[in-house]
């Protein structure tokens, strides 16, 4: 049996004979005009895998379906367009309705929680009346100022202050909104980063392992005391 002609490289045709390379189809066993005879070769172009016919060489056939989603013209991921949905799993032949999958393959909105995300915007919209819409767009972002506003409000929560005074929106919202902050400057290039220098990674496997004895030391913890009172 013949493999299957995706088209010509030249013209883009899926006619029976290509307009430009005027190259005939013959039918296989099965009778059908989308195969053309076995005997072509395996050249690469721009890294992708091809199938090219030696005396014709504008025409490109494939081993295998395009892809559904990107028409990719190899069953081989790294062919593959990022966003393509078959990457996931998904599939056309599974059910899958062609759009919702394509959609899928996108940002994931129906992820995040609408009602922390309006929380959220609430303190995004206090620090744009004080200090102007995206200012941390134009103005440089210290790492170490979010850093530290970020660990306030999780202190002040912990210690069992849910809400923040200045603001009156929950010291975990206004925490949400400051990571909110650093990462957007992070991704716009305007923060200065002033971290400390790092700590050499055998401390962190030091930690690591005293943990582990620790836990092997004392295998049965003891209940702790809460704000509810012991637990039992």
């Amino acid at each position: 049996m013949g493999q299957k002609i995706k088209g010509c490289d030249n013209c883009g045709s899926t006619a029976e004979s290509c307009s430009t390379c005027k190259v005939g189809r013959t039918e296989d066993t099965e009778g059908s005009a989308d195969y053309i005879p076995t005997g072509w070769t395996l050249e690469t172009k721009e890294n992708k895998p091809k199938y090219i016919m030696e005396q014709v060489p504008g025409v490109v056939v494939m081993d295998t379906q395009p892809c559904e989603f990107c028409r990719s013209e190899s069953g081989k991921p790294n062919t593959h367009h990022k966003d393509c949905p078959s990457l996931i799993g998904l599939s056309v032949s599974k059910g899958v309705n062609p759009k919702d999958a394509i959609g899928a393959a996108k940002n994931p909105h129906g992820c995040v929680s609408r009602a922390v995300l309006a929380e959220v915007g609430l303190a995004m919209m206090e620090g744009a009346r004080k200090y102007r819409r995206h200012n941390y767009r134009v103005s440089s972002v210290r790492a170490e100022v979010y850093f530290d506003a970020v660990n306030r409000h999780l202190d002040a929560w912990w210690e069992g202050e849910d809400i923040d005074p200045d603001s009156g929106l929950p010291h975990l919202t206004k925490a949400i909104a400051s990571l909110f902050v650093i990462r957007d400057a992070i991704i716009c290039n305007s923060w200065y980063d002033d971290r400390p220098p790092k700590v050499p990674e055998s401390f962190w496997a030091y930690i690591k392992e005293r943990t582990a004895g620790l836990l092997k030391k004392f295998p049965e913890s003891k209940p702790p005391y809460t704000e509810k009172g012991e637990q039992k």
